[in-house]
């Protein structure tokens, strides 16, 4: 008979890590969130946004936070059953530290390259040990100007990167309740300039305003704007949920990464036969 994994009632607990991460904010600058020129797969902007919302007001670039490496890749829905694993979550770590791009400091008007990490160290006991970068860092302490903060774990269940990098720009806007951009620049924003306008809004915008206005705490709407036969603008109406409907989006959620969470981790599930019907 084909094995089933069964879930034990000894392994239906998950970690304090694990279940910390409903109760973290990411905290970015809103000049980062609309300017900053990165671009991330989903994968990375998952783990750069779960260790960004460990980041304390009194971290320095000195401060050196450590994780197990075991349970990130759980947060991060990668299985963790062999080496090859540990090897795709080695280049996810290695592609976010080459980030760098271009910044123009909005106060003073200086360029610098930006990067999101100083240091990056996997011990031998599997542990990953981080430090933010000096110029970046203030943009996550909510430090520099306007900020933008929302739970980590509403994009820990997002699959699609547009609809993690779309959600920050909309929660950058919520207290506006609108949000205008011109397609060029918002396909600029997402990496989708090569996209014909039809494929950008229904590939692109239509799933992943479907994807935020069911796991997150958002309610999004748009409208398009035409200049001739051309679209040339897209206005988004940012709606924010009232406590049912959060409530609602937040228990469908952790109860998503909760099965991801639990089927992932070491030893949580235990191949068993399938018993015969009596």
């Amino acid at each position: 008979m084909p094995k089933e994994f069964i879930l034990t009632s000894e392994t239906k607990e998950l970690s304090a890590t694990q279940k910390e991460q409903y109760t973290r904010l990411v905290i970015k600058s809103n000049d980062l969130i609309r300017k900053g020129c990165y671009k991330l797969t989903a994968v990375q902007q998952k783990l750069v946004n779960y260790l960004i919302s460990d980041i304390k007001d009194t971290d320095t670039t000195e401060t050196i936070k450590e994780y197990d490496i075991f349970e990130i890749l759980d947060l991060l829905g990668i299985p963790n059953e062999h080496n090859e694993h540990l090897k795709e979550f080695y280049k996810t770590l290695e592609a976010v530290a080459s980030k760098h791009w271009w910044w123009l400091d909005p106060d003073t008007n200086n360029r610098t390259i930006m990067s999101f990490f100083n240091g990056v160290t996997i011990t031998p006991d599997n542990k990953l040990q981080v430090s933010f970068n000096i110029n970046i860092l203030p943009y996550l302490q909510a430090l520099k100007g306007n900020y933008t903060g929302y739970k980590v774990f509403y994009i820990l269940d997002m699959k699609s990167s547009y609809s993690m990098r779309l959600y920050e720009f909309l929660k950058a806007a919520e207290d506006l309740h609108v949000w205008y951009s011109k397609i060029s620049y918002l396909k600029m924003l997402l990496d989708c300039e090569n996209y014909s306008f039809k494929d950008f809004n229904q590939k692109i915008i239509m799933p992943s305003l479907a994807e935020i206005n069911k796991k997150s705490d958002i309610t999004v709407d748009y409208a398009l704007y035409k200049k001739s036969r051309s679209y040339v603008g897209m206005e988004f109406y940012i709606y924010s949920k009232d406590d049912a409907e959060r409530l609602t989006a937040e228990r469908s959620t952790r109860q998503s990464l909760d099965d991801v969470l639990l089927k992932n981790h070491h030893g949580e599930y235990q191949a068993q036969e399938r018993p015969e019907k009596p």
